[in-house]
């Protein structure tokens, strides 16, 4: 999480820090998301080897094909294969799609 979505938390992060306390801090970094380093979402079950997409309203669309789902999207064919490899199951952070989640159930 970025510390202008969450002022308060951070500095409170800021003043354990600054306390010399980083057992609270690391405490309050992981508790809020401030390392950035893994993010971990509750998908649902969609059918084995199917590719799936899932907005951020939670609603989610699945097909057998990751070409026919990327043109369900009004993308290139080749879109969530490349997005899949890139954000490895993580939402979207810029652009349109910001927020998305694409992955292949496996």
């Amino acid at each position: 999480m970025r510390a202008s979505k969450a002022p308060e938390q951070w500095n409170k992060l800021l003043e354990a820090v600054k306390a010399n306390d980083y057992e609270l801090a690391h405490k309050i970094c992981v508790t809020y998301g401030f390392d950035g380093r893994v993010v971990t979402l509750e998908k649902p079950e969609v059918p084995f080897g199917h590719y799936a997409a899932m907005s951020p309203e939670g609603e989610v669309i699945h097909n057998e094909f990751a070409s026919v789902l990327s043109r369900s999207l009004g993308f290139s064919s080749s879109y969530i294969t490349m997005k899949i490899r890139e954000t490895k199951g993580n939402p979207l952070k810029q652009g349109k799609m910001k927020g998305w989640v694409f992955w292949q159930e496996l």
